[in-house]
């Protein structure tokens, strides 16, 4: 019995060892392991709660010149309630307490408020930049920029969602009375409404793994990656608020705490989940340097788990210019609004 289970183990493994997707699975889940990914999670979680709400209200400001503040604050709410499963009543009434509290907005106010809202980004950034461990440091500003880069894409995956949100919407209701009379039509456009934000959501991991490794990577190698990501990102949205009040019970454990302990326990969850994924992207990336060949041979495993830098790999372009251009365009025209305003009030 015990010979037969030591065959049926050592056939598994040496049929993981054959195909790509087992490899990369191994390669990923032991690279989270040596990678203490689970502590390093804690702080990102930890700098996530000290920064989330600074980025929030840094949405709302930027938001107000184009929609008004009500509806800048409605909107920021609105992708927050989308993309998590924190309540938006809680978080609106945060979001009130710290723009109470800074009064109105300076252009040093403004960029107090930036620089805070960044630490969630950096934190996300060294995260993965550990993964990729050949990846050298960017220089400061540099990183910086990276952080202003992360935090354009959040804002415009949050426009562009909502622009396909009312699209779908109207495309839904309009298809409604048809869908009715098709066997499946109901459950296809129930499909259509899940299926939309989990696009964005693959799409905004899919940039982060290209973009945050100082290393040369292409989008089919950190493909695997986002994927992993976004499933697991859509299962944390659904099963965190059932996590959440039916098996940790935090309300009834914690009182009026129980709102700050859920969002840490959420962005720690998030942290891992952004980790992992970040693991498989690597892993995928590894698999396309050494080949399946040397991949399929478990005398190359250990080598696998932290694989040399190519030695004729072309230096990592920075930023680019357009994305440069972009930010600090934006950066100018929020000063320019803000010095205006500041003029108007005197």
């Amino acid at each position: 019995m015990i010979n037969q289970a030591k065959r049926l183990v050592a056939d598994i493994d040496a049929w993981s060892n054959r195909h790509a997707l087992p490899r990369i699975s191994r390669r990923a889940v032991s690279g989270f392991m040596r990678h203490e990914a689970l502590q390093y999670a804690g702080s990102m979680a930890y700098f996530g709660v000290l920064s989330i709400f600074q980025l929030l209200v840094l949405g709302v400001v930027v938001g107000s010149y184009v929609l008004g503040e009500g509806e800048a604050r409605a909107f920021v709410i609105e992708q927050v309630e989308a993309g998590s499963p924190l309540d938006g009543e809680v978080i609106a009434g945060v979001i009130d307490a710290v723009i109470k509290s800074r009064g109105s907005m300076t252009i040093i106010g403004f960029a107090f408020l930036t620089w805070s809202a960044l630490g969630i980004f950096s934190a996300m950034s060294n995260g993965i930049s550990r993964i990729f461990e050949n990846a050298p440091p960017r220089p400061f500003l540099k990183d910086k920029l990276v952080g202003l880069l992360l935090m354009g894409l959040t804002g415009l995956l949050a426009v562009g969602s909502l622009v396909i949100g009312l699209v779908t919407g109207i495309l839904q209701e309009a298809a409604a009375g048809v869908a009715v009379g098709l066997p499946g039509g109901d459950t296809a456009l129930w499909l259509i409404g899940l299926v939309v934000p989990i696009l964005f959501i693959f799409l905004a991991f899919w940039v982060v793994y290209r973009v945050v490794p100082n290393r040369p990577v292409t989008w089919g190698e950190v493909l695997p990656g986002a994927i992993v990501a976004a499933l697991l990102w859509t299962v944390l949205r659904f099963g965190f608020t059932y996590y959440a009040t039916n098996v940790a019970n935090y309300d009834s454990a914690f009182g009026p705490l129980s709102t700050g302990i859920t969002l840490l326990v959420f962005l720690y969850f998030a942290s891992v989940i952004v980790l992992l994924g970040a693991e498989f992207a690597r892993a995928s990336a590894v698999e396309d340097e050494v080949g399946p060949i040397q991949a399929a041979d478990p005398r190359f495993l250990p080598v696998l788990a932290d694989p040399p830098p190519r030695p004729a790999a072309a230096p990592r372009r920075g930023l680019p210019r357009l994305a440069v251009l972009a930010g600090g365009a934006l950066i100018g025209v929020v000063i320019g609004r803000l010095t205006k305003r500041s003029d108007d009030e005197y």
